[in-house]
C-alpha cells in the first residue's frame, strides 16, 4: 500500500516537520490534514494547511455507482481541492459530474481526480478471502505544476509531500484478524520549494519539480 499526502507549510518549519514524520514510531499513526473540520494541523508549533478534502462517502457516484466494469474503484469524486486552492486559483468544476477543475482565468484544466481498480466487485466474496491476492486500486488528485507555483508564491508557503509505504505478507484473513503475518512500513518526506527545487527531510537536494526558470525565489 502506498499513500501520498501533501500540505502547505511555512518554509522555515518545513524540514523540521518532514523530519518529524520520518521519526514517528509508526508513520501511519500520523496524518496530514485532509477532511477535518479545521483546515490546519498544529502539533508542537507546526502548522500545515490541507491541499485536498476527502469526500469519501459524501460523493454522488452517478453512473459509476452502477457501472459493472468499475471494479473496486472509488465511486464518484472522493478527493477535491481544498478551499484554499479553490480561492487562490479561483477554481470551479468543469461540470457537476466531472472530476476536473479549471480557473475562471482560463479554460485549461488545473486539477483532476482519477480512480482505478483491477479488482472485481466480488473479490471480497468469502471464497476469495483465504487466497493470496494481488490487485491494484487507488485514486489521486493532481494539480498543474504552474498553478501550484502560483499558489506557493501567493501564500508564501512550500509544499510538504509525505510518501508512506506498507507491505503485508500473509493471507487476507490474517490481516483482518491481526494474526500471523509480516508487516513492514516506511515513510519518505520531501519539501517542494517555491523556487522549483525539491529537498529531502535532511535538507539535501532531491531534484526539481519545475522546469528551469519557472520557479520563484522568496
Amino acid at each position: 500500500m502506498v499513500k501520498v499526502a501533501s500540505s502547505l507549510v511555512p518554509p522555515e518549519t518545513a524540514l523540521a516537520l518532514a523530519r518529524a514524520f520520518r521519526a514517528a514510531d509508526y508513520p501511519w499513526d500520523v496524518e496530514l490534514p485532509d477532511n477535518s473540520l479545521d483546515d490546519n494541523l498544529r502539533i508542537e508549533g507546526f502548522t500545515a494547511r490541507r491541499t485536498a478534502v476527502d469526500r469519501t462517502g459524501y460523493s454522488d457516484g452517478g453512473f459509476d455507482s452502477s457501472d459493472p466494469m468499475s471494479g473496486n474503484a472509488a465511486i464518484g469524486v472522493s478527493l477535491e481541492p481544498a478551499e484554499i486552492l479553490v480561492k487562490s486559483l479561483r477554481l470551479s468544476r468543469t461540470s457537476p459530474w466531472s472530476g476536473t477543475w479549471s480557473s475562471d482565468k482560463s479554460d485549461r484544466e488545473v486539477c483532476r481526480y482519477d480512480s482505478w481498480s483491477t479488482r472485481r466487485n466480488d473479490d471480497y466474496d468469502s471464497r476469495e478471502l483465504s487466497r493470496y491476492d494481488t490487485a491494484v486500486c487507488g485514486e489521486r488528485l493532481a494539480i498543474d505544476a504552474e498553478a501550484l507555483a502560483r499558489v506557493l508564491e501567493k501564500l508564501g508557503d512550500d509544499l510538504l509531500v509525505v510518501v508512506k509505504m506498507k507491505n503485508f505478507r500473509g493471507e487476507i484473513y490474517a490481516r483482518i484478524n491481526e494474526e500471523d503475518g509480516e508487516e513492514s512500513s516506511s515513510v519518505g518526506a520531501y519539501v517542494l520549494r517555491r523556487d522549483g527545487t525539491v529537498e529531502d527531510a535532511n535538507g539535501k537536494a532531491a531534484g526539481t519539480w519545475l522546469p528551469d526558470g519557472q520557479g520563484h525565489r522568496g
